[in-house]
């Protein structure tokens, strides 16, 4: 989400809608997380995303993160 419209729920919105379409079509849900960007980690968490492991892409760290 674009930084002027951060904290309005717009991104709590698209993951909740992304995640029951996912289960609603037997897909896993996942994403990748900068282990730096502790805001996005509070929000995949408190959407019930869990950390499953790190994986590298182009070089850096991300945590691969799973619903």
């Amino acid at each position: 989400v674009m930084p002027g419209f951060r904290n309005r729920g717009i991104g709590r919105a698209l993951l909740t809608h992304a995640i029951a379409e996912g289960k609603r079509l037997g897909l896993a849900v996942t994403l990748a997380v900068d282990p730096d960007n502790t805001g996005a980690q509070r929000l995949y968490h408190s959407l019930g995303f869990r950390h499953m492991r790190d994986i590298f892409i182009f070089g850096n760290t991300y945590w691969k993160w799973k619903v």
